[in-house]
C-alpha cells in the first residue's frame, strides 16, 4: 500500500467523526479496518446478540458487549441502528447520550457494540418516528396502531468492523 492511499484513508477517517481504525490482518492475511464510534471499546468477549439475550433472562438490565450484522441504520443522521438476532428477530441499538452516530451505509457488516441490554416498550409514537427514519412510505407509517415491548441495547461504544 503506497503511502499516499493510507494518508488519504486516515484523512477520510478522521474527518468522519470517528475515531481512527486500527489497522490489522484478518483471517485472510488482508489489511482490515476497524472503525471506533463512541467510546474505544475492545473486540474481547463480545457476544452473538441471540447469547446475550438468553444469558439476560428475566433481568431487567445487563451491562454487555455484543456483536452483530447491521440491519438497518437512520437514514437521517445515523443515530440508531437495527442488529440481527436471529432469522425473525432485530434489536434496536441507540447511541448513548445521543453523543455519536453510525455511517449511514454500513447495512450488512458486522459491529461490536459494548453498554446495555435491556427490556424496552417503544411507543407508537417512537415506532412512527423510527419508520419515518427509514424512509417508510405514509401507508406503513399509519399501519403502526400498537406500541412495540421489545429487548433494545444502549451502546457507549462501537467497533464497525
Amino acid at each position: 500500500m503506497n503511502y499516499f492511499v493510507l494518508f488519504a484513508l486516515t484523512v477520510c477517517i478522521a474527518g468522519s467523526g470517528c475515531k481512527p481504525g486500527v489497522i490489522k490482518p484478518n483471517k485472510e492475511g488482508k489489511i482490515a479496518t476497524l472503525q471506533y464510534f463512541g467510546d474505544t471499546i475492545t473486540v474481547k468477549d463480545a457476544q452473538p446478540i441471540e447469547a446475550a439475550i438468553k444469558q439476560m433472562a428475566s433481568n431487567a438490565k445487563m451491562q454487555t458487549k455484543i456483536e452483530g450484522i447491521v440491519n438497518e441504520v437512520c437514514m437521517v443522521k445515523g443515530c440508531w441502528m437495527t442488529l440481527n438476532v436471529n432469522d425473525t428477530q432485530m434489536i434496536r441499538v441507540t447511541f448513548k447520550d445521543y453523543g455519536f452516530f453510525m455511517p449511514k451505509d454500513i447495512a450488512g457488516k458486522t459491529v461490536i457494540c459494548q453498554g446495555e441490554l435491556y427490556n424496552d416498550t417503544t411507543s407508537v409514537d417512537m415506532l412512527k418516528h423510527y419508520a419515518e427514519d427509514a424512509g417508510e412510505s405514509i401507508d406503513v407509517i399509519n399501519a403502526i396502531t400498537e406500541p412495540e415491548i421489545a429487548k433494545s441495547f444502549e451502546a457507549v461504544g462501537v467497533i464497525l468492523k
